[in-house]
């Protein structure tokens, strides 16, 4: 299965000519991952940290969208000014989506705690590791189910998801990485 056989190649549109954007959409191991996730947990509530254009969002959006009532995405646009404009779009284009949702142009490492409890939270936006460590203490609490990308790809990641999982292995139910095209690792919590 593609990511083509679920979802319309035209919102993939953004990025053509990037070398990783043709590494991500062919490599068929990558965004229907996060497809399949959606359609396992069944989210009512999502939340993207690191949007970009959505090609993510989208996906969980079209895995869930028997179940999911609200969507929530972030992006600071620093890799494109428009980035949260072309995931609006992108969402609403591809899904005729008409559920509550919400896309702010913010920085993560501004906001101090979520004004709400989210069912699926994507945490796909600073790289870095004490970035990622603070993305994920800022959704520990107000989340069931956190995806994060890139585990097996860059390092920083890698290292602070498992300091993450030292520090609050109490508050984890489980955890288990997909083999995807960099390394999904998903943490389910109590």
């Amino acid at each position: 299965m593609r990511i083509f056989d679920l979802i319309p190649e035209d919102i993939f549109i953004q990025d053509i000519g990037n070398p990783e954007h043709d590494e991500y959409i062919k490599s068929g191991n990558c965004y229907e991952h996060y497809y399949d996730l959606a359609k396992k947990y069944k989210p009512r509530s999502i939340l993207e940290i690191g949007t970009r254009y959505g090609y993510s969002l989208c996906s969980m959006v079209a895995g869930s969208i028997d179940t999911v009532e609200y969507v929530e995405g972030w992006d600071d646009n620093s890799y494109n000014s428009k980035s949260t404009e072309f995931a609006r779009i992108n969402l609403t284009y591809i899904l005729g989506y008409t559920n509550e949702y919400s896309f702010k142009c913010i920085n993560s490492h501004d906001v101090k705690t979520l004004d709400r409890q989210f069912d699926l939270v994507h945490v796909d936006g600073d790289h870095g590791y004490f970035g990622k460590l603070q993305d994920l203490d800022l959704i520990k609490h107000r989340c069931k189910v956190v995806i994060i990308d890139d585990y097996e790809y860059i390092l920083e990641v890698h290292s602070a998801t498992n300091d993450f999982l030292v520090r609050n292995k109490d508050i984890i139910k489980d955890w288990y990485v997909i083999k995807s095209l960099r390394g999904t690792f998903v943490i389910e919590f109590k």
